[in-house]
């Protein structure tokens, strides 16, 4: 008897630990484009119970208008635009700064502190809904171009493998637009 109450108390334990630290599943990605480059996905993580901060990412590099000479610009030009998101139900809620100044854009501890900064706009689309960052331009920068997308990658509806080695078998394990390697 007293085996058995062990094994059920072990039992709840360790199903309640497991429950506790199950880490969410992102559902949603940016893939951030603009004309004539490729695109460029940041996978939107899930926020943390019991608070955390919004994530803050970095978008790719700044591309001048077509035409736009950056030294005759009144303004100077921004040297990132800075993307901080947090999923808000079933939307991004999405705000997007301008920053002025040279710093080191490898430096993974960035700090911003004495950098000059500038809200480019907020916005909140849903799955599939599109923005574009069309006040980048008074900049003399080209807009990007803002969906939000699943971040699991959609599973091929059929895959042509052909096995003769029984001993192998091939399967696809889910993966999300940062770990497919278009970004």
């Amino acid at each position: 008897m007293r085996t058995a109450i062990r094994f059920v108390l072990l039992f709840f334990s360790i199903t309640m630990l497991y429950a506790q630290t199950q880490v969410q599943q992102p559902r949603f990605a940016l893939e951030i484009s603009e004309d004539g480059y490729p695109p460029h996905f940041v996978i939107v993580p899930e926020r943390q119970q019991g608070g955390g901060i919004d994530s803050m990412f970095f978008g790719p590099s700044l591309h001048p208008l077509p035409g736009h000479d950056a030294g005759n610009s009144e303004k100077t030009q921004p040297s990132a635009v800075k993307l901080v998101c947090k999923v808000d139900g079933d939307a991004v809620a999405i705000t997007a700064i301008a920053v002025f100044g040279p710093f080191d854009k490898t430096n993974t501890s960035l700090s911003l502190q004495g950098h000059a900064q500038q809200k480019i706009g907020t916005y909140s689309p849903h799955l599939n809904e599109s923005i574009v960052l069309r006040e980048m331009e008074q900049f003399g920068l080209q807009p990007w171009t803002i969906k939000i997308v699943n971040a699991q990658l959609p599973t091929p509806v059929s895959l042509a493998t052909l096995n003769e080695v029984p001993s192998i078998q091939p399967e696809i394990l889910g993966k999300d637009r940062e770990q497919d390697g278009t970004s």
